[in-house]
């Protein structure tokens, strides 16, 4: 009888350790599954953690007096973005494609080299995740940190910061943060960025996109951005903006990453022409149609000359839009701190007996905004369930990396 018992816990145990062997390799059977199970209504209960996200920060926008955020409720909102977004299970379009390179990267630092895997930043992200034992979690929590870092500092540099930063949840932190990692970690390095922009020398913005580059090359499209902020003659600014441009062509091209575009981005494939593409677009060109339409308006609405420039890139990238919708939602997702600044500045148009209402508006709006996307988007499956690190035991783990 002992020896049939220490036989059964023997089983037990090798069958754990295979549970755990064999985890960050069970996502590729599930998303199997799950694209080809057909999309069922998920029950209303299953929003509840995004509802109780985003009303965190509504509540503390409603507040038409206290819309500073201090240094304490900047460090509340920053480990609420952190642990919501970074440490999250199994949710977001690309959680698969990141465990199959987190596994890429694994296997690599054996045989090969990691940076033919991703952007070099990244790829280094991933190579550090895979000794720290608990592999993407660890990846996901320090691009988590640094998107939440940068939307809150910018955010604090916004008109009506709280508001601002209510604004940035729906579709910059559910939609974007918690799915395409590569883009979010740029992006908020970027934001960092431009929180300080008007003070920040040319050599500083351009290490600071060279930096965010590391982490998605798309992120050099903001050269063209400094190349417009120099204190010189027209003529030689646009000159300088189109040299920039020649150079982001160039360093596309020689690192792979323009061939690595043309086939995600800018094919006539199914894949590269996502009709929620447009809905991304709508969010970003929107705001940026208030500078001709309300014009008058323009030292409210676009008061910082970043966000002003922000917005005329906005509305000369639309009409590409058409052609090329992916590439161009994804483009965009850089000056959405614009479409931030624009909505915090929204209730300085109307007299102050009046903001009250126009901050539970646009509050509605925010709430609403998120809970349509996560209602009727065809990508929003990948959200249901959420599932948090914290939350899940350790044979549910899926680190991407074989132990």
């Amino acid at each position: 009888m002992v020896l049939a018992a220490r036989m059964g816990c023997s089983c037990c145990a090798a069958i754990k350790k295979c549970d755990v062997v064999f985890a960050g390799w069970r996502v590729h059977r599930e998303a199997s599954n799950r694209s080809k199970a057909p999309k069922a209504r998920k029950p209303k209960t299953a929003m509840w953690p995004y509802l109780a996200f985003i009303l965190f920060f509504t509540v503390s926008a409603m507040g038409v007096r206290r819309q500073t955020i201090s240094s304490v409720w900047a460090a509340t909102c920053f480990a609420v973005i952190t642990v919501f977004v970074g440490l999250r299970h199994h949710v977001g379009m690309d959680w698969n494609n990141y465990l199959r390179q987190m596994g890429a990267v694994a296997w690599s630092s054996h045989s090969g080299s990691i940076f033919d895997i991703a952007e070099p930043g990244y790829a280094l992200l991933l190579y550090i995740s895979s000794l720290s034992g608990i592999g993407i979690y660890f990846a996901n929590l320090v691009t988590a940190a640094i998107f939440a870092a940068g939307l809150v500092a910018f955010a604090r540099r916004c008109p009506t910061p709280r508001l601002a930063l209510l604004a940035g949840i729906p579709f910059f932190t559910v939609v974007v943060a918690m799915s395409a990692n590569r883009q979010a970690l740029a992006a908020g390095i970027l934001m960092l960025i431009f929180a300080h922009w008007n003070r920040a020398t040319p050599i500083a913005k351009l290490a600071v996109i060279a930096l965010a580059s590391c982490f998605h090359v798309s992120a050099l499209i903001f050269m063209l951005f400094v190349g417009l902020d120099l204190k010189m003659p027209k003529v030689v600014k646009y000159f300088a903006a189109a040299l920039a441009g020649v150079v982001i062509i160039y360093i596309l091209s020689q690192t792979g990453r323009l061939d690595y575009a043309q086939e995600t981005y800018l094919s006539q494939e199914e894949y590269a022409q996502s009709s929620g593409s447009y809905l991304q677009m709508l969010l970003t060109v929107t705001p940026a149609l208030a500078l001709p339409l309300l014009w008058r308006k323009r030292h409210i609405l676009f008061g910082n000359r970043l966000v002003f420039q922000m917005a005329i890139f906005a509305l000369l990238l639309t009409p590409l839009g058409y052609f090329f919708p992916v590439a161009t939602a994804r483009a965009l997702i850089y000056v959405f701190p614009m479409t931030m600044f624009v909505f915090s500045a929204v209730p300085y148009m109307f007299q102050e007996k009046n903001r009250p209402l126009i901050l539970l508006g646009l509050a509605i709006v925010f709430v609403a905004q998120m809970v349509a996307w996560l209602t009727f988007s065809a990508n929003a499956i990948a959200h249901f369930p959420y599932d948090n690190f914290l939350m899940i035991d350790i044979f549910e783990w899926e680190t991407g990396v074989l132990n």
